[in-house]
């Protein structure tokens, strides 16, 4: 009888383990956080490098991004990528998904995402960081790495 509940107590004991396990890895990668958040992304990418207009990145931005970017620095570079890349010919879609996360008794949702497209001279990846602040996915980070177009 002794060892009969020996094994109960060590059955329960690993199926703790792996609820607390699955509910970990479902709060931190949500399926429905990564629908949305791509949606984000697919969506408002293509207003900001289709004709590489700043306003079209800044009005996107959160306030932590324009902290360090600032919209004059985001102008010049903008006035590089033009000249660089051109305009949008063809926008691939991105790929990536979304974590959620606590920082002391704050909830943190980001999201990373690359995205490919094809500009008038060349193509680019375009890698997006997202942030959710109040309900509302903003730009976090925002790269754009390309070998194409006149240097």
């Amino acid at each position: 009888m002794k060892r009969f509940f020996t094994v109960l107590g060590g059955i329960t004991a690993a199926l703790v383990v792996l609820a607390a396990a699955a509910i970990f890895l479902a709060k931190y990668f949500r399926v429905d956080l990564d629908q949305e958040s791509k949606s984000y992304v697919d969506a408002n990418l293509p207003p900001i490098v289709g004709t590489w207009n700043p306003e079209e990145l800044i009005k996107r931005s959160s306030p932590e991004f324009l902290q360090v970017t600032p919209p004059d620095k985001i102008e010049k570079l903008f006035g590089i990528l033009s000249q660089r890349l051109g305009p949008l010919k063809e926008y691939r879609g991105s790929r990536g998904r979304s974590k959620e996360l606590m920082i002391g008794a704050e909830e943190v949702i980001t999201g990373d995402y690359k995205a490919e497209a094809s500009f008038a001279n060349g193509p680019a990846q375009i890698d997006c960081r997202v942030i959710k602040h109040d309900g509302q996915w903003q730009i976090l980070e925002f790269w754009v790495d390309s070998n194409g177009g006149p240097p």
